[in-house]
């Protein structure tokens, strides 16, 4: 849809609201109080009603309709109006006729000017945000129009308006999010906006660096918000404490080859047992180098991770490069089975953080938790539902 039959659009539909039986009541009232503004052709007020109205409609493709519209309505209003009114406007001169009723017409509808400058305010919002698209992608004029109606369509689906969704596609475009999953991304984005407590554009920028840290191609937004909002409906937590956390922990995580959406499941378990995602987020990227630390060196720091997961050294190590995620969670479980001895433990494995101890301790006595939220989370990315759901 060109911004041309935007703006049409839009003053049609202001046209259209128009109700013909309402103008003729007012020109019965107008009427009854005088014929002085018909005699005289057009007041002031009426004049700059008038001149409002056609100035809004000038420069608009297929203007001819929008007038034939609003001409048939003023002319079914004055057939309907009294004898009185008609035999009043009779006696004036032909171009007297013709301004008079204008006149009556421009006083009755009062506001309509302001609707339709209105909607033509509105257009030109739209079309100040679709030139932020422009900037920001790189693409024939033909795929910008196809851009531009899908934008427009999808604020029949999604309650946002044109305006708002066109500036999540402009940050999709500052992102680098290539423009044939421009509108997929605005639409995840513009979800998460909606049925959680993430901002548009705090879920846009957040995504985006989770993305970045763990180089998952941000086209996969869809998926990695199924995960979040999956994990945010069914676990104690919120998805923006979901996504904080992940950001402190995605870079560490995909250096030793965890997936996003374990990224994620460790980021619900932690801030579930209300652990924060600074201090928790350090706490969990220490443990996550020390553990590959150990792998990579062996000896006797690897055997203990290991006898604490329930596992021998060469089983944690083959484990650990092969899903760093379970690996991770066999250690946390270990040390709920611990039970007193899992402080112990944290110390000999030289994790004397208070801060560290805190975390892991915490999510020890309920590790079922960060068990079920791995399992969720990968469920929740192959089935990519749950921003629909």
């Amino acid at each position: 849809m060109s911004d041309a039959d935007y703006r049409l659009k839009v003053a049609l539909d202001a046209v259209n609201e128009i109700d013909e039986s309402k103008i003729r009541k007012e020109m019965e009232s107008i009427g009854k109080k005088g014929g002085k503004a018909m005699s005289d052709g057009l007041d002031q007020e009426s004049k700059k009603g008038a001149d409002k109205v056609i100035k809004n409609m000038e420069g608009i493709e297929k203007k001819g309709n929008i007038f034939t519209k609003l001409g048939h309505k003023i002319k079914t209003a004055f057939t309907g109006a009294s004898n009185a009114i008609r035999g009043l406007v009779a006696s004036i001169p032909v171009i007297g006729q013709i301004l008079a009723v204008l006149g009556l017409v421009v006083t009755a509808l009062k506001g309509v000017g302001d609707k339709i400058s209105h909607s033509m305010d509105v257009a030109r919002e739209f079309e100040d945000a679709f030139a932020g698209i422009r900037k920001t992608v790189d693409e024939s004029e033909t795929n910008l129009r196809k851009l531009e109606k899908a934008v427009v369509a999808l604020s029949t689906e999604i309650p946002m308006t044109v305006q708002e969704l066109s500036k999540i596609a402009e940050l999709g475009g500052q992102l680098g999010v290539p423009a044939d999953k421009l509108i997929d991304f605005t639409k995840t984005v513009a979800m998460l906006g909606v049925t959680t407590n993430l901002t548009s554009e705090d879920a846009a920028t957040a995504f985006a660096k989770i993305a970045n840290n763990t180089k998952e191609p941000l086209e996969n937004i869809d998926r990695m918000g199924a995960s979040v909002v999956a994990l945010g409906n069914n676990f104690a937590t919120t998805e923006s404490d979901i996504v904080a956390f992940a950001n402190n922990i995605a870079s560490r995580g995909a250096i030793v080859g965890m997936s996003t959406d374990q990224i994620f499941a460790i980021a619900t378990a932690f801030s579930s047992v209300g652990m924060e995602a600074e201090a928790g987020g350090t706490a969990v990227s220490k443990v996550i180098s020390r553990l590959s630390e150990a792998v990579l060196t062996g000896g006797g720091s690897l055997e203990a991770f290991a006898r604490v997961s329930g596992s021998s050294a060469q089983e944690f190590a083959e484990l650990w490069s092969n899903d760093p995620g379970e690996a991770f969670s066999n250690f946390v479980a270990g040390l709920g089975t611990a039970g007193t001895d899992a402080m112990i433990i944290l110390k000999e494995l030289e994790l004397t953080d208070e801060r560290l101890q805190k975390a892991f301790l915490s999510l020890a006595n309920n590790s079922d938790l960060l068990t079920n939220a791995i399992d969720l989370s990968s469920e929740a990315r192959k089935n990519n539902s749950a921003l629909q759901d």
